[in-house]
């Protein structure tokens, strides 16, 4: 879908859908393009041959994001993200939902090699786990905080290669998606996610 390399430009609004590639089939971010800024933006059936159906973030530790659905991406490993190379990185209000990695390696998110952080988001319906180290790769480490990761820390598998940080306002339960079947991720006002992210997002 987009290839960005080497630079750092603002993207907002835009809907990735039915791209295919062999990584990052929906968008890549990559080498040197910190400061790129991704809002408001949805990220959806998109196919990666070998890993990020969704998205690659690669050798960038700072990309902002807000309001991003990543939703029935596919590949091998890393349904949704892969992230190779962080350090540092962190995501913030993220919806990932109903992505696979065929090869049972990170359904929402593989992490390759690095530390992220996950802030504010919702994690839920990824097969086969939610989020994955790769077994060989360097040390991996994530600080996950206010969000709903469905199954919770156990949801995460390292794979004995790194670190999990579960820190506060974490939750695990069905998040109330008002009709995700229609690519509708809108809350139900009585979500259990209304007013329990970060300082009551």
């Amino acid at each position: 879908g987009i290839f960005i390399e080497r630079s750092s430009p603002i993207m907002t609004s835009m809907t990735l859908i039915d791209n295919i590639s062999s990584y990052g089939g929906g968008i890549a971010i990559q080498n040197n393009s910190d400061g790129t800024v991704f809002n408001n933006s949805v990220v959806k059936n998109n196919i990666a041959n070998i890993t990020g159906g969704g998205m690659v973030l690669k050798e960038i530790d700072n990309v902002e994001t807000n309001d991003i659905l990543i939703t029935g991406n596919e590949a091998l490993q890393g349904g949704g993200i892969e992230i190779v190379n962080a350090d540092g990185l962190e995501l913030e209000n993220l919806t990932i939902s109903d992505n696979i990695a065929l090869e049972s390696i990170g359904g929402a998110i593989r992490s390759y090699s690095g530390s992220f952080s996950i802030v504010n988001s919702i994690i839920y319906e990824n097969g086969p786990e939610a989020i994955s180290f790769y077994p060989n790769g360097d040390p991996c480490s994530i600080t996950a905080s206010y969000s709903d990761i469905e199954g919770g820390q156990d949801s995460i598998a390292t794979n004995d290669n790194g670190t999990v940080t579960w820190g506060e306002g974490n939750i695990d339960a069905d998040p109330l998606f008002c009709n995700a079947d229609s690519s509708d991720f809108t809350l139900y006002d009585n979500s259990p996610c209304v007013g329990t992210g970060e300082n009551g997002a």
